[in-house]
């Protein structure tokens, strides 16, 4: 059934995926030497593309003209030695600009020997065949600084601090010599003048001995550490030896450890001289590699930092290359012997006297050749040399200078991995996919051929290969694990658009993976089968997308196999949380049906309110904590038929609070909810739980509250929670009823509602009353309703309060308090006596004065003037006051409207009307014996009274010594507002 059921999805899978996977090959040619025979036609093709390696000629004119000792090439700075003494620099980024600095010749016949320059391209020294020696600072142009303290030395060779970007010192150096001696030294140059030069520090630290020359030197820094935090890798080479010297922290402590028998590499050779060189990818990085041209060849290998000491070894790999030998002699051809070397990531270029080549490391074959012409004139080939920043690489002759472009040098590399099974260092060279499609085909079938199937499959699923024949192959086997890899790659290889394929594929791994577990059930192998089952889950995880397109299928699957902890799984990854949950409560399994509900994945709201009333009665305490964690995620009103199922039986042991009012006192006090009804329900929990009884009188008692006090009240009302009512009452302002309330349990409570009234003495005292009538009744307490005359703030007296004492009660009990009742009266009635004494004696002063102001009057000459107006006053109607000013009717009333309001000047108008309609035209002395007979008779007509209230709104006081005067000190001088005023000031 397995077999069958595969090969149909198989088709399946085909139907969809036709030509997707197709290589272009034939399947069943596919073999290791057909992908050599491949790659050899690539090989073919390769040649016809650009040339790896071009050399031409740079034109120089001071090299032709006085011909070249040395060179060296640094930062794309040119430092040049020629025959005639002199240096000449030329930086390319400014090819226009050379400079020519003359070295002084200190002895006869003197000649440069050779030139040395720091990454950089700042710092250079220069050394004489007579064992004199010159600084050069890359800013100077007229003159060298001399060296004097290593006079009487030939440098061979320079190893300077990669690292230092200083160009004011060349920091610590070491400089070896032709008699073997190795020495230490610093060079200070401040602020790059020459007169500030000097050679801070030369020292001697090592010697080979046997005189002989050190043809190369390098210092590297191995990766600090805290216990050693600097540590120095040191290769030194003569033409025959090779030596290591690894220590730190300094130069010299280094050597110190090598004094005696130092160990080192010798290849035996009559050659004069050899060549060393470091290799980095980066252009100042830590050296990965070397190469030494010697006598017998070139030896190279590969440079590892990790915590070797002092007599270790750092090399790694070290080979050699031979050169060609002489069939006849068995001896180098000297003819044929290599001048120099330089070193590429993947070549070594050697130099001859004929001719260059470039040797590849890897299949040590000659990738390029280059002869020189006769016709060239190049004079001595002197030597090749490297920029270790820009990788440019430079060939120089006594009378020309190549350079050797390099165009694509790992073109062809991941073959030659390849070739030697070294399929990850192949693939990370690989430029295109059909590249990396070729050596995933070669690896995978090298596996399949040595066993490894799962290792095949793996590379197989990265292939192009037909889809069929890979996985036929392994149904044939009955290899279900290496189908199952293969099945896994081909997955991850699908983009997002191809649904189809990833989901049949989905199914046919679900099928595979059921199986084996199922397999390793019967067969008991619980470990592999954990192993296995968590690494279906993460399968399941991580698919979970194109699974739930065909959830149903994968149901059927998992349930065919009765695999309920996976069907579980698969239901939580696709979020069917409904599924899982129902089948936890079904089996009463209430802790982990809360532990989905718990689970951080995303969950519908509408899940808690579904679900969390049978958890709520079944696990009390849990829930409450599950819904304390959901905060404001859940409504709290939505969750009141869930805390209506609460059952306390089910709480565990230990807990005794009632978990469905901790949760409403979260979700009020700490999440701050609003709503009313959360907050009855809350009220009606406490009021029906004995224990909350504190809690209850607090939550009521809270200021500015949201719950419904009728509602409140009427649920304490029932569950005869007096004093909670007391406190509904008091804050409904139903004073009443709360004292009412109050005396049943507690009189000190009713005697507190009532100092909550204020500003209301009439509705205080009918509260006092309530009390006393209460203690004196019901309690039978005299004396304490007789202190009710002091705590009721004097609104209660003694006669207030004997209606309600019993008939026959003795006056013992409260005669004194009659007495001083009785003291308080007597002192009352003289208190009003005496107010009405001074009453009726104020009475008879007014009457006096009223008389005496009737009779009052003043004189007023014939020519006495208005105040106002300057007329006299005796020509109409005109007022006199006390202060003796007097004014016309009209003048006082046209003033003294200007200060009235809108009200009163509209009111003074409609009194003037009145008086005009209904008075005839009278005389002065008319109008004063009018005014006499108003005040001899008591009742007044209308237009009397007309006049009367014109007369007190006019004549009220004084216009010249009342608040009138006084008033007008804040106003301007003139209205502003009028403009024919403001027109008579202009200038």
């Amino acid at each position: 059934f397995f077999v069958g059921h595969q090969m149909a999805l198989l088709q399946d899978f085909e139907s969809f995926n036709q030509g997707e996977f197709s290589s272009g090959r034939e399947p069943s040619s596919l073999t290791v030497e057909s992908l050599i025979d491949e790659i050899s036609s690539d090989v073919q093709q390769g040649e016809r593309e650009t040339p790896m390696f071009d050399m031409g000629p740079v034109r120089c004119p001071p090299v032709t003209s006085e011909g070249l000792v040395d060179m060296v090439v640094c930062n794309n700075i040119i430092c040049i030695a020629l025959a005639n003494m002199h240096i000449v620099r030329l930086n390319l980024d400014q090819p226009g600009v050379l400079t020519t600095i003359p070295v002084t010749q200190h002895q006869q016949n003197e000649q440069i020997h050779k030139i040395f320059m720091d990454p950089s391209g700042t710092h250079a020294i220069v050394s004489m065949t007579t064992a004199n020696n010159w600084y050069l600072h890359g800013t100077w142009k007229k003159k060298l600084y001399y060296l004097k303290d290593m006079k009487g030395i030939i440098v061979e060779s320079v190893a300077w601090d990669k690292k230092n970007g200083d160009i004011e010192t060349t920091k610590q150096i070491l400089i070896g010599s032709s008699t073997g001696t190795i020495f230490e030294s610093k060079i200070d140059i401040p602020q790059a003048q020459i007169a500030k030069c000097k050679q801070k520090l030369f020292r001697p630290v090592y010697n080979m001995g046997d005189d002989m020359k050190i043809t190369g030197l390098a210092f590297d820094r191995f990766p600090a550490t805290p216990s050693e935090p600097v540590k120095f890798l040191i290769i030194a080479t003569t033409p025959t030896r090779f030596y290591q010297f690894i220590g730190g922290p300094t130069f010299l402590s280094v050597f110190e450890n090598y004094v005696i028998n130092p160990g080192f590499r010798e290849f035996w050779s009559d050659r004069k001289d050899s060549v060393f060189h470091t290799f980095s990818s980066k252009p100042v990085g830590i050296s990965e590699s070397f190469a030494w041209l010697t006598g017998p060849g070139i030896s190279y290998g590969d440079l590892i930092f990790e915590s070797q000491g002092p007599g270790d070894s750092a090399t790694e790999n070290m080979d050699i290359y031979p050169f060609p030998e002489d069939p006849m002699t068995k001896n180098l051809k000297y003819s044929s012997a290599p001048i120099s070397l330089a070193v590429t990531q993947f070549h070594w270029i050697v130099l001859y006297n004929d001719k260059i080549q470039a040797i590849n490391k890897l299949s040590q074959k000659i990738s390029w050749e280059e002869k020189f012409r006769a016709d060239q004139q190049l004079g001595e080939l002197h030597g090749i040399t490297r920029d270790p920043i820009t990788c440019t690489i430079w060939v120089y002759a006594y009378n020309q200078i190549f350079e050797i472009a390099v165009a694509d040098e790992d073109r062809n590399i991941w073959k030659l991995y390849l070739e030697k099974h070294m399929y990850d260092a192949a693939l990370k060279y690989c430029k295109t996919p059909r590249q990396n499609d070729i050596v995933w085909s070669a690896q995978a079938e090298y596996h399949f051929q040595e066993g490894n199937y799962s290792q095949a499959a793996t590379y197989y699923g990265k292939t192009a290969m037909s889809f069929e024949e890979i996985t036929l192959r392994f149904i044939r086997m009955n290899n279900r694990d290496a189908l199952k890899t293969y099945l896994l790659q081909k997955l991850q290889n699908l983009t997002a658009k191809e649904v189809t394929q990833q989901t049949l594929l989905c199914t046919w791994l679900v099928e595979i993976y059921l199986d084996k577990l199922n397999r390793l059930t019967n067969q008991r192998d619980y470990t592999t089968h954990e192993l296995l089952q968590v690494e279906f889950k993460k399968f399941m995880a991580s698919n979970k997308d194109a699974l739930e397109k065909c959830k149903a299928t994968t149901y059927n699957l998992i349930s065919s196999h009765g695999r309920v902890e996976e069907l579980l799984y698969f239901a939580t990854q696709v979020g069917d949380l409904e599924l899982v949950i129902t089948h936890y409560i079904q089996r009463r399994e209430w802790a982990k049906a809360l532990e989905v509900l718990q689970s951080p994945a995303q969950k519908p709201e509408e899940l808690y309110y579904n679900y969390l009333p049978v958890l709520m009665k079944e696990i009390p305490y849990d829930t409450v904590n599950e819904l304390l964690k959901a905060g404001n995620n859940l409504n709290a009103r939505k969750l009141i038929p869930s805390l209506m199922r609460y059952d306390p039986r089910k709480n565990p042991p230990s807990v005794t609070e009632h978990q469905a009012i901790r949760y409403l006192q979260y979700a009020i006090n700490v999440l701050g909810n609003a709503d009313p009804t959360v907050h009855n329900y809350l009220i009606s929990l406490y009021a029906r739980t004995s224990q909350y009884h504190d809690a209850l009188l607090r939550f009521l008692s809270s200021p500015d509250p949201i719950y419904d006090r009728e509602y409140a009240l009427r649920t304490c009302v029932k569950e005869n929670q007096d004093d909670a009512c007391v406190i509904i009452y008091s804050a409904m302002g139903e004073y009443e009823e709360a004292v009412e309330r109050s005396l049943k349990f507690d009189i000190d409570l009713a005697k507190d509602q009532v100092h909550k009234v204020h500003n209301d003495d009439e509705r205080r005292k009918k509260l006092w009353l309530r009390i006393a009538r209460h203690v004196v009744e019901k309690e039978e307490n005299i004396k304490e309703a007789m202190a009710f005359l002091s705590e009721a703030d004097n609104l209660l007296k003694i006669e207030d309060i004997l209606p309600f004492f019993p008939q026959f009660t003795l006056i013992d009990d409260f005669k004194e308090e009659i007495c001083n009742a009785l003291k308080e009266y007597n002192e009352r009635i003289e208190e009003l006596k005496t107010e009405m004494d001074e009453a009726t004696r104020s009475a008879v002063l007014i009457r006096k004065d009223i008389k005496n102001l009737r009779n009052k009057y003043g004189f007023v000459s014939q020519n006495q003037l208005c105040d106002i107006c300057g007329y006299p006053v005796l020509t109409r109607l005109f007022y006199l006051f006390p202060c003796l000013h007097v004014y016309h009717g009209d003048c006082l009333t046209r003033e003294v409207m200007n200060h009235f309001s809108e009200d009163k000047r509209n009111r003074v108008l409609f009194l003037e009307d009145e008086i005009a309609k209904s008075a005839p035209s009278k005389t002065l002395m008319d109008t004063v014996r009018e005014g006499e007979n108003m005040n001899a008779v008591a009742g007044m007509s209308e237009i009397e009274q007309n006049k009367a209230e014109l007369d007190e709104l006019i004549a009220a006081e004084c216009l010249l010594c009342g608040d009138v005067m006084i008033n007008s000190i804040q106003l301007p001088f003139f209205n502003p507002n009028d403009q024919n005023l403001l027109a008579s000031w202009a200038i």
